[in-house]
């Protein structure tokens, strides 16, 4: 018997935790192992490294796009050409480099971009607003985009 599939739930903390759970529990449901941050253990790599890992274990990733950035590298240490990402936009490009390495048939990322009206477990707008902006142009990237993508109007059409 194989094991389940693993899937990486990528949203930010602040205003997406209780969508986060909701996917959480319907990955379980339809026996999929979720993989999300509630869930990492301390480790001694770079962020970055440690997400790439984690994504390279799984067989898909669900990117949840809201109006909130989240927390990012310190910009100063970014390497020169590197563009400014939070990690959960972070998260979004390591499973889409995936997808490449491995093709569409062994790694998928599914997009769900939540709407303004969107329940949201708090106001986006305790962000400044660089960060709000690049929030912004990411989910203008994910809906200009070539890629499939749902707008749920709420937690329970997200599910």
């Amino acid at each position: 018997m194989s094991a389940p599939p693993k899937v990486f739930i990528s949203a930010t903390s602040g205003d997406l935790r209780t969508v986060r759970q909701a996917v959480k529990e319907a990955l379980l449901t339809i026996n999929c192992h979720p993989v999300e941050q509630t869930n990492f253990e301390p480790d001694w790599r770079t962020v970055e490294g440690m997400l790439r890992t984690k994504i390279e274990d799984c067989q898909a990733l669900i990117h949840i796009a809201g109006l909130r950035y989240g927390v990012e590298p310190e910009p100063a240490t970014l390497s020169p050409g590197t563009p400014r990402r939070s990690y959960t936009q972070m998260e979004y490009h390591l499973g889409r480099e995936l997808q490449k390495k491995r093709g569409d048939g062994r790694f998928h990322v599914y997009i769900f971009v939540c709407p303004e009206s969107f329940p949201y477990d708090s106001a986006p707008d305790a962000e400044p607003e660089e960060l709000r902006s690049l929030q912004q142009n990411h989910r203008a990237t994910l809906l200009d985009g070539m890629y499939l993508y749902e707008r749920p109007a709420d937690v329970a059409k997200l599910r």
